[in-house]
């Protein structure tokens, strides 16, 4: 009945080509950003993760710090980054300025 060269045809007609150029969605709150250094565990585990804000920094942190799913999934369960929250600030920033100055004793 048709022939390949039509059906051809109405594919290009309904696909054509254009020079714009792809956008991607905008971000919003329900978007995880990827980073190729974590594996699709570490995505899925964090998929369960309620807290949109917990979610965004579990997944920043075991990005810089290479976690392996393991790590993740013990901080997770250990409520890691809540308990940091109740460090007072004063703690946390002394905590931050030590694991820099080992990061930058490790690199020389």
């Amino acid at each position: 009945m048709f022939s390949k060269l039509q059906i051809g045809q109405a594919m290009l007609d309904q696909f054509k080509l254009t020079d714009e150029p792809i956008r991607q969605a905008p971000l919003d709150e329900s978007t995880i950003p990827f980073y190729p250094n974590l594996s699709w565990l570490h995505y899925e585990r964090l998929l369960r993760v309620k807290d949109a804000d917990a979610r965004l920094w579990y997944l920043k942190e075991a990005a810089r710090e290479q976690w392996d799913y393991r790590t993740l999934q013990r901080n997770i369960s250990s409520q890691y980054y809540y308990r940091l929250l109740q460090t007072p600030e004063h703690l946390r920033k002394e905590f931050f300025e030590l694991q820099k100055g080992k990061e930058a004793e490790d690199e020389d």
